[in-house]
């Protein structure tokens, strides 16, 4: 279950990376289209122009999207065709088919045409290319479906195209190629540290890209397309039955490879490209079980000092909450210990949540108001008589006690004879 988790996981991060990859060229294939055709609904423009408009716009995008190898524009009216790509040094070259070039596509060394030629056909036409006539007759951007590349490399591209539309109609085709050698090197960077297998294949079988180092090109039905065994043997455990039905995909399989001594597990996943892309393409991840066994440990380590972390937290505000339930009674054993030194006024205020405890302290506070009425009444008892309402003895002590004389005084005592009968009577 966790090795399913992990590959659903990783496929995922893939089809998100994936998205990224091709909305950048997409959109901007579509703005070079966009402002050319607002440059030319103001005025006309030269082959200079273009070449100038086209360089200028290939360094740039280039400089965020390095896999984009070519910019190019087709034009209709007479099939010339300019366009830049980068060579193996990283430079700018320029392919140009036009009056200046006999009506000849040449692929030149440098930036302009006084450069060498390194590759010339007399018979290309963009207007026929699997780049332009899916813009021209549609009229939307989108993306073309993979295909030869007709220069003298002949690699396999696959190309965000948008109409350039003047006056309502399409004056030309701007294209932007990402070559598949360049998905291959965007898989690696992410399967390298794994150990496994990654690649993209769409519905009719064919090998979009890989994580391995040869040509994408072949069929994927093909036995050892590629140098890597690991990736080799992923094909042949999912090449009997392509496309895979609804049912199977996200479904883990596993295989063994003796040489190796491995035991790997892959899924098939579908990737859910946004419009325009309109084809079927699915993303196959095959990764070791000492992998998978490595990050289940480590997210088992992860568990363990998440669950410490979970209980001392917990034991926290257990302990916090105990403290503040028991508050109530603190105060009430306090106030016990004082009422038995003989502080009747003490009450308790703490507020209390829990009934039982409320009930105690109201009770407490209660019997120590009794008390001290009780006391109050004793007292009075003591200090004066309850008939006359005059100082008994200990009274007029007490009394006597507590003033203060600046002088000498004289105290009086009176009695009256027979007092006893006439309290009797």
């Amino acid at each position: 279950m966790f090795g399913k988790l992990l590959l659903d996981d990783y496929s995922q991060g893939i089809e998100l990376d994936l998205r990224q990859y091709l909305q950048h060229p997409f959109n901007a294939n579509v703005f070079v289209a966009e402002r050319l055709a607002a440059r030319l609904q103001a005025a006309p423009i030269n082959n200079k122009g273009l070449r100038d408009y086209l360089l200028s716009s290939h360094t740039s995008l280039y400089q965020a999207m390095p896999y984009m190898q070519v910019l190019s524009i087709g034009i209709d009216a007479n099939g010339d065709y300019f366009g830049y790509r980068k060579n193996q040094a990283g430079q700018s070259i320029l392919m140009e088919r036009s009056d200046a070039t006999q009506g000849a596509l040449r692929i030149f060394d440098g930036r302009t045409l006084n450069a060498n030629i390194v590759y010339q056909d007399s018979h290309y036409d963009p207007r026929v290319r699997p780049w332009y006539i899916p813009a021209f007759n549609r009229e939307q951007p989108r993306w073309t479906d993979i295909y030869l590349d007709a220069d003298e490399i002949g690699e396999v591209s696959l190309s965000a195209i948008a109409p350039v539309q003047v006056s309502g109609e399409v004056w030309g085709v701007v294209a932007s190629d990402i070559k598949l050698n360049a998905f291959n090197r965007f898989l690696s960077e992410r399967q390298q540290k794994l150990g496994g297998a990654l690649f993209i294949v769409d519905d009719e079988g064919r090998m979009i890209a890989h994580s391995g180092n040869s040509s994408p090109s072949n069929i994927l039905h093909f036995p050892n397309i590629t140098n890597n065994s690991v990736l080799n043997a992923t094909i042949n455990e999912i090449s009997a039955d392509w496309p895979p039905e609804p049912e199977k995909l996200g479904k883990s399989f596993h295989f063994d490879i003796h040489e190796k001594q491995g035991h790997f597990y892959g899924t098939v996943k579908k990737i859910a490209l946004p419009p325009p892309f309109q084809h079927q393409w699915y993303v196959v991840a095959a990764l070791p079980d000492q992998l998978l066994l490595e990050s289940l440990l480590s997210q088992q380590e992860i568990s363990i000092y998440l669950v410490i972390a979970i209980s001392v937290i917990g034991l926290v505000i257990v302990y916090l909450i105990i403290r503040q339930l028991t508050r109530p009674l603190r105060d009430t054993a306090e106030a016990a210990a004082k009422l038995a030194s003989g502080n009747l006024t003490y009450r308790i205020n703490t507020p209390a949540n829990l009934r039982e405890i409320a009930i105690l302290k109201d009770a407490f506070n209660n019997m120590s108001g009794k008390m001290q009425e009780s006391f109050n009444r004793l007292r009075q008892q003591v200090r004066q008589d309850n008939l006359t309402q005059l100082y008994t003895r200990e009274g007029l002590i007490e009394q006597a006690a507590g003033l203060r004389y600046r002088s000498p005084n004289t105290l009086a005592i009176l009695g009256v004879n027979g007092f006893r009968d006439i309290n009797d009577s």
